[in-house]
């Protein structure tokens, strides 16, 4: 893989990140969790693993823009 393909491959996940976001529109279409067959407890734990690959993709980054 070289760099070209790995940027293109972030900023796929990054489109589809997006669109999943504007999908559930910040929860404005439903009135409790239940009701939107929501897990709150493993979407929490989806969102730390996307924080901890964000995090270690921006050291990576840093180290190129250095």
């Amino acid at each position: 893989m070289n760099s070209r393909n790995a940027i293109e491959a972030l900023t796929l996940q990054n489109q589809r990140l997006t669109g999943m976001l504007r999908g559930i529109d910040n929860g404005l279409w439903w009135a409790t969790d239940p009701a939107a067959k929501l897990d709150a407890d493993k979407i929490l734990v989806q969102a730390e693993i996307i924080r901890a690959a964000l995090d270690e993709t921006s050291v990576i980054a840093a180290r190129i823009a250095a």
